[in-house]
């Protein structure tokens, strides 16, 4: 985040790619509440990148909160990318609302953002930490079946889930 201020003040501008590689890299670093922030940064400010940051609220708050603003993203025509759903799947699994995160992978697809392989894996990890196991295989097997590559993390996800449930000969 230093860095991304430090270009702003000597006014190098950030493009889409730099805020999206910017997001990507606090998520997968578990920093979610900064992803999000961020995310807000960019929507609310001039509907590239801005400068407004909200105040602190507790996780199920900040979850609606992200939530919102993607829907207002949609209703100004702004098209999400696969970074902003993935942000948003990794704010319902915390909150454990899987129900809303498999509908979010659903919508992505319908919204034209395709989930890439960290995608996926960001949502058969969670969904074996939810303890929907099978859900995860359903997906994983889907995945195969389509030729679909899965990362490593996504796999060893599943095969942690499926020995915590004691499905050895699956995994």
């Amino acid at each position: 985040m230093e860095l991304f201020k430090q270009m702003v003040v000597v006014g190098c501008r950030p493009n889409e790619i730099t805020c999206s590689t910017l997001i990507g890299g606090l998520c997968k670093t578990g920093k979610l509440i900064v992803a999000i922030k961020f995310l807000e940064e960019m929507v609310n400010g001039n509907k590239e990148f801005g400068v407004i940051c909200r105040p602190n609220i507790e996780l199920n708050k900040e979850v609606s909160e992200a939530l919102s603003l993607y829907r207002e993203m949609i209703s100004e025509g702004i098209r999400p990318d696969v970074i902003t759903y993935s942000t948003l799947l990794i704010g319902f699994f915390l909150i454990a609302n899987v129900k809303d995160a498999q509908n979010l992978v659903g919508e992505m697809q319908l919204n034209d953002a395709f989930p890439n392989s960290w995608t996926y894996s960001i949502v058969i990890d969670e969904l074996c930490k939810n303890e929907c196991v099978l859900e995860a295989l359903e997906m994983f097997n889907a995945l195969v079946n389509n030729t679909i590559a899965v990362s490593i993390e996504g796999l060893s996800s599943l095969i942690d889930g499926l020995c915590k449930t004691v499905k050895f000969e699956t995994a």
